[in-house]
C-alpha cells in the first residue's frame, strides 16, 4: 500500500473528502473502474466481487456518514467495512482495518458496534439483538442448472455411502469442466446463497473445493434449511457430506462448517441456534487446530461439551452411525484433564 493520505484534516470527522475517496478506491482498493462524480455520489467496479462493471455506489454525505452499496452482490456498509471486506487476506480483523483508514485518512471513525446494523431476530421465542452488518447475498436457483443439481453426480459422492434420493434431496450435482461434485448451499428461508464443489480426484494444486460465484464460507454455516432445534444444543462439522450423512442417521440438529477452521460470523449463527455446542471436529491435526480455536471463539458465549472420539476413522463417516451416535449420546459425560472439551484416543 501506498504512503499515508493525511494532508491536515482534523481527526474529529469521519467522512472523506472526494480526492480522499478517489485515493481510497484508486491506490488502496484498486478498482479496475470508476465513474466521475455526482454531486456527492459516485460509482465504480465493486472491489468485494471483482465486477468489470460498475455497480456500487457512495452517498458522501448521509445524515453525517458515507455509505457504500453494491446493486449487483447485496453488499452494503460504511467505507472502513468495505475495506475489510475486501481486502480481508491482509487485516487480521475489522479492528485493524479501522486503524489503517484512521490513520492513512487522519479521521476518527467509530468502532465496529456503532457501524454495524442492530436488527431483531427470534430465538427460542425470545427477542434478541445483534446480527451481522449484512444478509449473505441470495442468488438464483438457476445457478444450478448447469450442474444438472438433484438429477446427476459423480460417483466419488455415492462411494461415501449416498444414495440417487440424497442426490435429489440435497441437489448434489456435477461440475464436468472443474471435475467436482456440486453442493449447494441454502440460508434458513431455503434460499440460495452459494455453491461449493467436491473435486473428485486429488488435484496438483491440493484444493479440495472449487467456490463458485465469490462465495465466501465463513459468511455461513451448511445446514440452516434442514436444522431443527434440540434440546439447545447444536452440532457442528466440518464437511457438508458429514452434515448430511448424521441427516440419514436421524440427527437434524446439525450443521457444517464447509471447512477446517471457523469464522467470527460462524460462532455468531451458531450461538443463536443453541447455547451448547459439540465440535465434532476430525481427528486428526487439523481438527485439534480447529478445536483449540473453536474453544477461543466460543468463549462467554457457548458451553462447548466434551466427547471422546471413536477409536477408529477421521470423521463422522468413517467412524459409522453406531460409534458416531454413541459419540453424542455420551458427549458431555466426558471427564478429562488432558483436554478441557474433548479427548484424543492416541
Amino acid at each position: 500500500m501506498s504512503k499515508p493520505f493525511n494532508k491536515g484534516y482534523i481527526p474529529t470527522t469521519t467522512n472523506l473528502t472526494h480526492e480522499q475517496i478517489e485515493d481510497l478506491l484508486e491506490n488502496v482498493l484498486e478498482v479496475p473502474k470508476m465513474n466521475s462524480w455526482k454531486g456527492d455520489k459516485i460509482q465504480f467496479c465493486c472491489p468485494v466481487h471483482n465486477e468489470s462493471n460498475p455497480s456500487m455506489g457512495i452517498n458522501a454525505d448521509l445524515d453525517g456518514k458515507q455509505v457504500c452499496h453494491c446493486f449487483s452482490c447485496g453488499f452494503s456498509g460504511s467505507l472502513p467495512w468495505l475495506l475489510f471486506k475486501a481486502q480481508e487476506d491482509k487485516f487480521k480483523s475489522y479492528g485493524e482495518a479501522i486503524h489503517y483508514f484512521n490513520k492513512r485518512y487522519n479521521v476518527n471513525f467509530g468502532s465496529e458496534e456503532r457501524e454495524r446494523k442492530k436488527v431483531r431476530v427470534k430465538r427460542y421465542g425470545e427477542q434478541v439483538e445483534e446480527k451481522s452488518e449484512t444478509e449473505v447475498p441470495v442468488i438464483s436457483k438457476v445457478k444450478l442448472a448447469p450442474f444438472k443439481s438433484g438429477k446427476e453426480t459423480f460417483k466419488a459422492f455415492y462411494d461415501k455411502g449416498f444414495s440417487k434420493d440424497d442426490v435429489k434431496k440435497y441437489m448434489i450435482g456435477r461440475d464436468l469442466d472443474n471435475k467436482t461434485y456440486t453442493m449447494p448451499v441454502f440460508n434458513h428461508n431455503k434460499e440460495l446463497v452459494g455453491i461449493i464443489g467436491r473435486f473428485v480426484k486429488k488435484m496438483p494444486h491440493n484444493h479440495r473445493f472449487h467456490i463458485y460465484d465469490n462465495f465466501r464460507k465463513g459468511d455461513t454455516v451448511y445446514g440452516l434449511d434442514t436444522y431443527v432445534h434440540s434440546q439447545d444444543t447444536v452440532i457442528v462439522v466440518e464437511s457438508q457430506t458429514d452434515c448430511m450423512m448424521l441427516h440419514k442417521w436421524g440427527v437434524h440438529n446439525v450443521v457444517a462448517l464447509m471447512g477446517g477452521t471457523i469464522s467470527r460470523k460462524q460462532v455468531d449463527i451458531i450461538f443463536k441456534l443453541g447455547s451448547k455446542v459439540l465440535l465434532l471436529a476430525d481427528n486428526d491435526k487439523g481438527g485439534k487446530i480447529l478445536m483449540n480455536l473453536a474453544k477461543k471463539m466460543f468463549k462467554n458465549k457457548c458451553r462447548m461439551l466434551p466427547f471422546t472420539y471413536p477409536t477408529h476413522g477421521k470423521d463422522p463417516i468413517e467412524w459409522g452411525k453406531e460409534a458416531t451416535l454413541e459419540c453424542i449420546k455420551n458427549a458431555g459425560k466426558v471427564k478429562t484433564k488432558k483436554y478441557k472439551y474433548f479427548t484424543y484416543d492416541t
